[in-house]
This record gives structure tokens, C-alpha cells and sequence, in this order.
């Protein structure tokens, strides 16, 4: 099956919060935020893992938050949530799409992922130097 995304995806770790302005389960709560880890970023979207079992078509408040700069403010749409099999533990797995992101925004988001790229290329150009060794 082809990529039909729209950017790249890096697996990347960045606290985000959320609160749900519309669940598609009225038993979610929707006057709580609820924070956690990416496990992926792009321009267009991230995809998390959280004990809380959200659906397709929730509608969240999203804020990103980059350490040590900008945090994007964003509304986003719940694209997919499975669950996943884990021991002891209610675990879900899913995807979120920004909604109404600017350029700019996404310009921020993408300026992040290429350091990252970079910081990760160093850190491994380092660790074979020191192999060689």
C-alpha cells in the first residue's frame, strides 16, 4: 500500500496535552486534559499510546510543547484508536490529524523533526567513531 502522507513521520517522543471538545462516546469526558507522549510526529499528525480509549472522530484540543521553545496550539481530529494487547493494563494506540494548522505551525513542527534528524545522526556517527576505537 502506498505512503499517502502528506510528510514525513519521525519517531519522536514530544509531551503533548489534549482536551476533547467532542467524543464520539458520551461517557468520555470532555472538561479534563489529558497529557502524553507522541511516538511519532509530522506536519500533519501524531500518532500516541494512552490508557485512555479515544475514537475515530473525536475532536481534541491539541498543544504541543517543545522543550526549551514554542508549544502549537492546534485542534485535531482522533483519525484511529486500537487497542493494544498489553499485560495488566487497558492500553490504546492511535492516530491524530491537525485540523486548521497554519504554515507556520507546520513550518515549527518540521523545523523540529529535521534537529532531530540531525542531533540523532551525530549521537550515531559518535557511537561508531567510539567503535572503531
Amino acid at each position: 500500500m502506498p505512503n499517502q502522507r502528506e510528510f514525513f513521520r519521525l519517531r519522536l517522543s514530544v509531551p503533548f496535552s489534549f482536551a476533547i471538545l467532542e467524543a464520539q462516546d458520551p461517557e468520555v469526558p470532555t472538561n479534563q486534559t489529558f497529557t502524553f507522549q507522541t511516538q511519532d510526529l509530522s506536519g500533519g499528525g501524531l500518532r500516541f499510546e494512552s490508557a485512555l480509549p479515544l475514537e475515530a472522530g473525536d475532536c481534541l484540543q491539541l498543544k504541543l510543547i517543545f522543550p526549551g521553545s514554542a508549544t502549537i496550539d492546534v485542534k485535531a481530529t482522533v483519525v484511529w484508536c486500537d487497542k493494544v494487547r498489553a499485560p495488566d493494563i487497558e492500553l490504546y494506540t492511535g492516530g491524530i490529524r491537525f485540523e486548521g494548522i497554519s504554515e507556520e505551525e507546520q513550518d515549527t513542527i518540521v523545523g523540529h523533526l529535521f534537529q532531530a534528524q540531525i542531533e540523532a545522526r551525530k549521537k550515531a556517527r559518535v557511537i561508531n567513531e567510539v567503535d572503531a576505537d
